[in-house]
């Protein structure tokens, strides 16, 4: 079985770098501690939103996009737009469709199979589709989205060289959506 990002048994063991992380940061219902995810799929941070559920104290989970922002206009708008997708610098982010975004989905809907089925029929047919406002609410109670230009990526990388470390791509999107 492959273990890419839209294994569930991957998303499941994505689930404990949460709680080591929390555990470690030291969490707690009054001090929760959020996360900034960088992610094209959605996987990764769909395993924080699965620990959340399953009560880990989590304060926020800030989707940090590169250009391929899908997710962050969605979380803004409560509209998946397809768009076209171009190479950056950090191309495991390099996406059009997160296709993990269907799991949120299904829950956001009351796990309704149904329902989730038609959004994402009507998303392979038109390329978007919108989601009714409670369900939008329902996502953005736990997720905020944060798109990071390449200009953006350069800085990071460059102000975390400064500071005497190396930073690649990815991490830079996180970091400066963490700081945003």
């Amino acid at each position: 079985s492959a273990m890419n990002s839209i294994n569930w048994a991957r998303v499941m063991a994505q689930v404990v770098y949460y709680v080591t992380a929390a555990r470690t940061l030291g969490a707690s219902t009054t001090s929760p501690v959020s996360f900034a995810v960088p992610t094209g799929n959605f996987g990764n941070v769909f395993a924080g939103w699965a620990a959340q559920a399953m009560g880990l104290p989590v304060g926020r989970l800030i989707v940090a996009s590169n250009r391929h922002d899908i997710l962050v206009r969605f979380l803004d708008r409560g509209a998946m737009v397809a768009a076209d997708v171009v190479a950056t610098s950090s191309p495991s982010m390099d996406i059009g469709v997160s296709s993990n975004f269907e799991r949120l989905l299904f829950e956001a809907t009351s796990r309704d199979g149904g329902a989730c089925a038609a959004t994402m029929a009507a998303f392979a047919a038109d390329g978007e589709y919108r989601v009714l406002p409670e369900v939008h609410g329902t996502i953005t109670d736990y997720f905020d989205g944060v798109r990071v230009s390449e200009d953006e990526v350069d800085e990071e990388m460059a102000a975390w060289h400064r500071r005497g470390l190396l930073v690649d791509p990815h991490s830079a999107i996180g970091l400066r959506a963490a700081e945003a």
